[in-house]
């Protein structure tokens, strides 16, 4: 799946199974999310409470040391930008999506390393917890994170229902945030 193919538009499991395995060339990260595409589950479905998708977009300057973080208003922590993928929606796009949703931003340009790799810099697969107030059980979210830039003109929009916060701080705070996402930044860009 080349940058090409985000314009596409919706997609299929194959095409998010093709994305797992590029992005985990030895196929031992696989797991729940392997069984799931094995059992033709829709993960787009945010009602399938094995797992669903999501996407994040880690959003940084142009100079590479500053990274965009919200304080989570539901949740009470700071998180990048990023929510629910739509039905068939690539995680990309789904990024992108909720990216200018939750901040404003509009023009944020995807890391041409995303084209070059054809995967996301990280996915991960975490547990969430039940939610009592939407009658939701534990569950898992497969979160495909993706690199967006902004130039330093870009002017932010906080959607207060989404986050109480946003602001840039400097990207060693992925460290904790996202430790894999911040050691594949430190290596790859």
């Amino acid at each position: 799946m080349g940058m090409r193919d985000l314009s596409a538009g919706l997609i299929g499991l194959r095409d998010i199974e093709l994305l797992y395995r590029e992005f985990f060339k030895d196929q031992s990260g696989l797991g729940i999310f392997q069984e799931q595409i094995s059992n033709g589950e829709n993960l787009w479905d945010r009602n399938n409470w094995n797992g669903h998708l999501t996407a994040s977009a880690i959003v940084l300057n142009d100079g590479f040391n500053q990274c965009l973080v919200m304080h989570h208003r539901k949740l009470g922590i700071e998180l990048v930008p990023g929510g629910h993928c739509d039905p068939f929606e690539h995680p990309a796009e789904s990024a992108k999506r909720e990216l200018a949703e939750e901040t404003g931003l509009q023009d944020a340009l995807i890391h041409h390393w995303h084209s070059v790799r054809k995967c996301p810099i990280d996915i991960d697969t975490h547990p969430i917890p039940s939610n009592l107030i939407k009658q939701e059980p534990p569950h898992f979210h497969h979160d495909f994170r993706y690199i967006f830039v902004v130039g330093p003109d870009c002017e932010l929009t906080l959607n207060q229902s989404e986050g109480s916060w946003l602001g840039w701080k400097e990207v060693s705070v992925l460290d904790e945030l996202y430790p894999r996402v911040y050691e594949r930044i430190r290596r790859y860009l």
